[in-house]
């Protein structure tokens, strides 16, 4: 082989595209990657992925403040322990107290 030969085969190989580099990206004239257009390219495609991520968290979230809001009960009902019987105890709902427990429950 001679030496003109192995310069011609060697830019034959510089020029040709390599397979994990789209079309869009290759530069046929120059026979090089198109950089700046890759890394825009790139770029976008990664604050669109990020962007996506942001809203799935913010999805997942609703979703699970939707599942816990449907299961919390209407009404909280009051169960009193069992007490001595010389000890009269009375709970009424109207109570200050018991009201604000009961929204601090539901929330």
């Amino acid at each position: 082989m001679s030496e003109e030969d192995n310069k011609q085969e060697t830019t034959t190989e510089e020029s040709s595209k390599p397979e994990y580099i789209s079309d869009k990206f290759w530069d046929s004239d120059r026979g090089e990657v198109n950089v700046e257009s890759l890394g825009t390219s790139y770029n976008s495609l990664e604050k669109k992925l990020g962007q996506r991520t942001d809203e799935l968290t913010k999805q997942i979230r609703t979703d699970m403040e939707q599942e816990r809001s449907a299961k919390v009960p209407e009404k909280y009902e009051i169960k009193m322990p069992e007490l001595p019987e010389d000890i009269d105890m009375e709970v009424h709902e109207d109570q200050p107290l018991l009201q604000w427990w009961s929204k601090t429950a539901k929330s």
